[in-house]
């Protein structure tokens, strides 16, 4: 009897680095390499990562793309989304799933042009990165300070914040 041969998903042409079980990430999905998009597979998983001001467009609830069954090329996201970078305006979530509106709880936030991304994850803790208009992270009292946090317990924001934090 001969040796079984492993299944896996059909092999392309494509960087070693773009490469899965489930064949190249770059069949499978549209890819904007323009927008900075840098892609690194290893096995079946593929993490995105973008230009510092600059946030991928993947559902909030993951951070990287996953080929979950090779033979049947099932992945972990829909295959309708289109991998990019771009500017966190874009993205804007800015409500936690149980602390309500940003602006409902730091009143300095709907004046500024910060932008708010929150997870969306259902955590003890939910994060809301901040970004500055041009993408870059904003400062308080000359730190980055780059996202507040939901307390679903609490159900409100923390740290509680008087004044906004700086852009620029």
């Amino acid at each position: 009897m001969g040796a079984k041969t492993k299944r896996t998903g059909s092999v392309g042409c494509a960087r070693p680095e773009h490469q899965t079980k489930c064949g190249p990430i770059t069949r499978h999905f549209e890819v904007d390499f323009d927008s900075g998009v840098n892609i690194d597979c290893n096995k079946n998983r593929c993490w995105i990562s973008c230009p510092e001001t600059k946030v991928n467009t993947l559902p909030r609830w993951t951070k990287e793309v996953i080929c979950r069954n090779s033979v049947r090329n099932i992945w972990n996201i829909k295959k309708s989304i289109n991998i990019a970078c771009v500017n966190p305006s874009l993205r804007a979530r800015e409500e936690s799933l149980k602390c309500g509106a940003l602006e409902d709880f730091y009143p300095w936030y709907k004046k500024s042009d910060i932008t708010a991304i929150c997870s969306g994850r259902r955590e003890k803790y939910e994060q809301c990165d901040l970004y500055c208009p041009d993408g870059t992270r904003p400062k308080r009292k000359g730190e980055v300070f780059d996202s507040v946090i939901c307390h679903r317990g609490k159900r409100k924001f923390e740290p509680a914040l008087e004044e906004a934090p700086v852009c620029g």
